[in-house]
């Protein structure tokens, strides 16, 4: 018999509590754990239940005297209707009565496992797992959705909007798809995603108004690698059939980890803490890095709750959110940081592609971690895995997070919302109120600003005016009421509307979906770095007198790093190339004529990055990675070197152009002369003929002063800003001249 007194509480969760899906999440606190005691579950006092339990040890004091405190985490799999569940340890147990009560809501999802025509249905796995098969296959996708239901839930129980979550319709069952095996492994993600989307409308097998799919493909297939190349690039190019895309009715997956995933419910924390490492001359390693099974399934897993969220009409957040690039860690929601696996450090951030070219990919370029926000919400929310607070406010009033929503006769939400481009302003009728407002990028779904409102406060949440604010062109207005109505307005025409006169826009319901494709794709567009990234704000809806309208705000601007005098006057790789994102962005802004300018920029800091993430504490500066690359080369002036000196020099016209519109006393409307002047200093002696030709036609269609700056009347701030921006600029570009000069690395043949 054990001698420790122990203490056994249930910390999250109260008697009597009501859950509409079947496995929860409990927190509990054990005092004085002993070595034999073991954790066991039972239901109406002998009947066991499945649970999964991960442990975290701690130390406390409680009248002076030393206590071990185990926090507890634990998986637990309800039984239908209300019965009396006991946690079990040693010689003491705690017992407490849920119910759970299935959702009869017609808002569902469905879990499908696709397979295409001449394929087998085996997912790919390791050489004696002779179980991955269809059966399997849907036990393990079942059980994935099962658990990002309990997350979701627990997510906005954070939030305070109660434990909601989606439902789920039925297990997973497979999909036969009449799209032939060889024909798949011919196609990008993009075109997948548009296959199986069109053959679910045209198959009426689910009614896509009321249904979102999370569909797995069967076939995809990793090569190997067998180059020593690790990269993500490179396991990329040797996979087929992979997806990770979610928009409108269907979020769609690749199925290459699918050998990490558990089939059953006492098996989930052991797979999210499993170190075994991945054979990555065999199978597909989609860890972020980490290269472990444990790993997998945690990347994986976060990517179907992050498509999903956009299934669900949520856009990218700026942040370390599961809607930014925190869905990597999703494993700590359930386990916790495991200081015994990979420490309290996460593992490298993910670096997202800003070019708005089509749909993005799962396995994405990647940077370390170390935003200020993130560790302000680590200490918020102990497990560090959160939805921004405007994704929370999305779903809490989403129709497939609710069941007593006011309706049509159709089932769908009853009322409307409108938007007038002469006015910007959003209408709702029927008595609803507006309860958010969003500005996206209409190239990547990026949240820019945000405005939430409380529910009845006043009658003017019926409506709500859109600010006079920059870049409105390259937005889109994304709209929500009580009634979980959605509005979503793309305002490239929203200049023009101001002098044509009204232009409303109906409503698409939560749910519904658009005309033609009838699935909505602006969310499966790819996430941009922090370069055109502004925090969560919530602002006034009268438009401010002081708004500065122009095209770069750089005030928004991260500055360039500053030149480390304690590391013999280096330049912080991974800042440099953060700045360097930045600034093309904002030179991207001059016009789709300067889009090769822009691409070619993009391209050698690409360059830069594929060599820096190869070893990031080697290349921790830019100097080093230069000088290492130079010295294991025959050729020591490479790409990389290359590409820097180049982006240097296109730097350096950048620099000097915007130090001329500083400098002009008389601020001329015509700024092409200060463009014309940069470039002649610092392209020019590098150009051919036929550069030097093209560029004359694109300095041609440059924008006006206040286009780019704004009009005087609003602009100083922004000017001051210019100004600060361009001093560390300037300091870094000099410090990468004399660096160069020092190491005979400048060379002065012509493009």
């Amino acid at each position: 018999m054990c001698d420790l007194a122990h203490n056994l509480q249930l910390k999250n969760v109260q008697p009597g509590q009501v859950f509409h899906y079947s496995v929860i999440f409990l927190k509990a606190e054990l005092v004085n754990p002993c070595r034999s005691g073991k954790v066991q579950i039972v239901c109406n006092n002998n009947q066991p239940v499945q649970f999964s339990i991960a442990a975290e040890n701690g130390i406390g004091n409680v009248e002076g005297k030393q206590e071990v405190h185990q926090k507890l985490r634990i998986l637990l799999r309800l039984f239908g209707g209300e019965h009396v569940y006991e946690v079990q340890y040693c010689n003491v147990k705690t017992s407490s009565h849920f119910l759970y009560a299935a959702s009869d809501t017609l808002f569902t999802v469905v879990p499908l496992y696709i397979i295409c025509k001449g394929h087998s249905g085996r997912y790919q796995s390791h050489e004696d797992d002779s179980r991955n098969g269809i059966d399997e296959a849907c036990r393990k996708i079942t059980l994935a959705i099962e658990l990002l239901q309990c997350l979701y839930a627990e997510k906005l129980h954070e939030h305070g909007y109660g434990r909601k979550t989606f439902t789920l319709e039925s297990p997973c069952v497979p999909f036969h798809s009449g799209l032939e095996w060889e024909r798949s492994t011919t196609m990008t993600e993009g075109e997948l995603w548009h296959q199986f989307a069109t053959e679910l409308l045209q198959s009426k097998r689910y009614d896509m108004e009321r249904v979102k799919v999370v569909g797995f493909l069967s076939s995809t297939h990793f090569d190997g690698i067998s180059d020593g190349d690790y990269s993500y690039e490179n396991i990329r190019k040797k996979t087929t059939g992979h997806a990770a895309l979610g928009g409108g009715g269907l979020a769609l997956f690749g199925t290459g980890c699918l050998y990490t995933w558990p089939p059953a419910l006492e098996a989930v924390c052991d797979a999210f803490t499993s170190q075994q490492p991945v054979d990555c001359g065999k199978l597909l390693d989609d860890s972020n890095y980490r290269r472990t099974y444990g790993g997998c399934f945690a990347t994986t897993l976060g990517s179907v709750c992050h498509e999903m969220g956009h299934t669900f009409d949520l856009g990218h957040t700026p942040d370390s959110s599961i809607m930014g690039d925190g869905f990597d860690s999703i494993d700590y929601a359930f386990v916790g940081p495991r200081v015994g696996c990979r420490g309290s450090v996460r593992a490298p951030k993910r670096l997202i592609d800003t070019k708005p070219h089509g749909l993005a990919g799962r396995l994405t370029q990647l940077k370390r971690p170390g935003d200020v926000l993130r560790q302000r919400l680590e200490a918020k929310h102990n497990d560090g895995v959160f939805f921004a607070p405007i994704s929370a406010r999305t779903l809490s009033y989403h129709r497939w997070f609710n069941h007593h929503h006011r309706a049509g006769s159709n089932g769908l939400p009853s009322g409307s919302m409108q938007f007038d481009h002469g006015t910007r302003t959003v209408m709702c009728s029927n008595g609803s109120s507006i309860v958010l407002a969003e500005l996206r990028t209409t190239d990547n779904g990026m949240m820019q600003k945000c405005w939430t409102f409380q529910e009845g406060q006043q009658a003017s949440a019926t409506t709500f005016t859109l600010p006079r604010l920059p870049n409105l062109p390259y937005l889109t207005l994304f709209a929500m009421d009580a009634d979980g109505n959605i509005l979503k307005a793309n305002l490239c025409s929203i200049s023009t509307a101001q002098t044509s006169g009204k232009q409303a826009y109906r409503v698409f319901h939560a749910g519904e979906n658009p005309p033609q494709t009838q699935f909505n794709l602006l969310t499966c567009q790819k996430r941009p770095t922090r370069a055109t990234m502004s925090d969560e704000s919530v602002e006034p809806t009268a438009p401010s007198d002081v708004v500065c309208e122009a095209k770069i705000l750089f005030r928004q601007l991260k500055p360039f790093p500053v030149i480390d005098e304690n590391n013999n006057y280096k330049i912080s790789t991974e800042h440099f190339l953060e700045s360097s994102n930045q600034i093309i962005d904002a030179f991207a802004c001059f016009g789709k004529l300067f889009a090769p300018i822009v691409r070619d920029m993009r391209q050698n800091v690409q360059k830069i990055t594929v060599k820096y993430k190869q070893n990031e504490p080697l290349f921790q500066y830019l100097e080093d990675l230069i000088l290492k690359d130079k010295d294991g080369n025959a050729n020591p002036f490479d790409t990389v070197t290359d590409g820097l000196l180049w982006l240097k020099r296109a730097f350096e016209m950048m620099e000097q152009f915007f130090r001329n519109l500083l400098e002009d006393d008389a601020c001329s409307e015509q700024v092409k002369p200060h463009l014309k002047k940069a470039y002649e200093e610092c392209l020019l002696p590098y150009h051919g003929f036929l550069a030097q030709k093209a560029f004359q036609l694109l300095h041609l269609y440059l924008p006006t002063r206040s286009s780019l700056l704004g009009p005087p009347e609003s602009n100083a701030d922004n000017l001051k800003a210019l100004d600060e921006f361009l001093v560390l600029f300037r300091a870094n570009l000099n410090h990468i001249n004399e660096f160069f000069t020092k190491h005979d690395l400048h060379r002065t043949y012509k493009a």
